[in-house]
């Protein structure tokens, strides 16, 4: 069922305020509509009692032709879909699905969409629901392109109408048409694309504060510039690039300078996407760090999709995760892998921040995510 304008418009602006959602579950019951009831029920403390009744509702809730989904492919929070993950297998259906999901009241306030080797076919449905859907993706905050190997086009400035934007992970993009022009995005992440000097060459990005490149590439002159790119606090690049010689090589030492001076860096986690309380920081002490659902737990999660021992962070050297148990780091679904400063981290229906730093990145990191 849609909701007034008013409340949905309220929502968007202040996504992350449980307060807007419980307004819009009294209007949702008043009419009937059993999504009412899983708001309800969503904002509750997670009780055995109330989960399978929880479950029953998402199923119900959900378009028929989206029930086939995994659910590890729908995130839920506060009785919407605030994330989804689509793997392509080639299956003609896959466009119509993904419109369905973004065109679908359930998933007015998507927050995060991840598409994982997606067609030509399931991108032109992407494009099709920005240009013809005024309600839909306008929360949409995080964006992550993983292309298959062969090559594809990406239309950049499609992308570009999504103005909420603020986080923007594109992999193996070997054409990409456009530059970006993303008046809020706050972290672009290139992994083994091509063009990027030419991309961030033309692209407005004028609060960019992180940027991350994998891969290497040829780099023209002058190819990151401080006038355009003003926030930029942070790059993190794998291969050797000249940096020293751009015009933006002074404001990265200045930064570096800051950074030096704050001592050692402490680790938490910071609860971007919850149930209950966004922006908490939890730090990583003792390790190993034990997250589930046990009572025993350092990090204790009462959530269907958690184990009583789900995953664990430990440190060996670097900092990694283990465990017998499925959770998602930066969209991809691991057991074990390596954690890097920002990484998200996703357990059941639970989202973290991994940081690796003091209190002002902790501050920094609420401001980003609006909590």
């Amino acid at each position: 069922m849609e909701l007034p304008l008013e409340l949905e418009r309220a929502i968007q602006n202040a996504p992350d305020d449980r307060d807007g959602y419980l307004v819009a579950a009294d209007w949702l019951q008043q009419a009937g509509a059993p999504q009412g009831e899983l708001v309800t029920l969503s904002v509750a403390d997670d009780r055995d009692e109330i989960i399978d009744r929880m479950i029953e509702l998402k199923q119900e809730l959900l378009p028929v032709e989206l029930r086939t989904l995994s659910p590890a492919s729908i995130e839920w929070r506060w009785g919407w879909v605030r994330g989804a993950h689509l793997t392509s297998v080639d299956d003609p259906i896959e466009p119509q699905l993904l419109r369905n999901l973004l065109v679908s009241p359930i998933g007015r306030f998507l927050q995060k969409l991840v598409l994982d080797r997606p067609t030509s076919r399931i991108l032109e449905a992407l494009y099709s629901v920005i240009d013809r859907e005024p309600r839909a993706l306008r929360c949409l905050r995080t964006l992550m392109i993983f292309m298959p190997d062969r090559a594809q086009d990406l239309d950049l400035a499609q992308l570009s109408r999504l103005t909420t934007l603020r986080r923007l992970a594109l992999q193996r993009v070997s054409r990409p048409r456009g530059v970006l022009v993303l008046p809020e995005l706050l972290e672009l992440v290139f992994d083994k694309c091509e063009e990027v000097p030419r991309v961030l060459a033309g692209s407005a990005l004028p609060a960019l504060d992180t940027l991350s490149i994998d891969g290497p590439v040829d780099v023209p002159a002058n190819w990151l510039d401080p006038i355009r790119l003003p926030a930029l606090r942070s790059i993190t690049l794998t291969e050797r690039y000249r940096i020293a010689g751009s015009a933006i090589s002074a404001q990265l030492e200045q930064v570096d300078r800051i950074e030096r001076t704050r001592g050692q860096p402490t680790i938490r986690l910071v609860v971007v996407g919850r149930a209950h309380k966004p922006g908490t920081a939890v730090a990583i002490e003792p390790t190993p760090f034990r997250i589930g659902r046990s009572k025993r737990a350092h990090l204790r999660i009462e959530d269907s999709g958690v184990t009583m021992r789900h995953l664990e962070i430990y440190r060996p050297n670097d900092w990694r995760t283990r465990g017998d148990n499925t959770g998602y780091v930066n969209g991809h679904s691991i057991q074990n892998c390596q954690l890097r400063s920002m990484d998200e981290l996703a357990i059941g229906d639970h989202v973290f921040r991994f940081l690796e730093g003091d209190g002002a990145l902790v501050d920094r990191t609420r401001a980003r995510y609006g909590l």
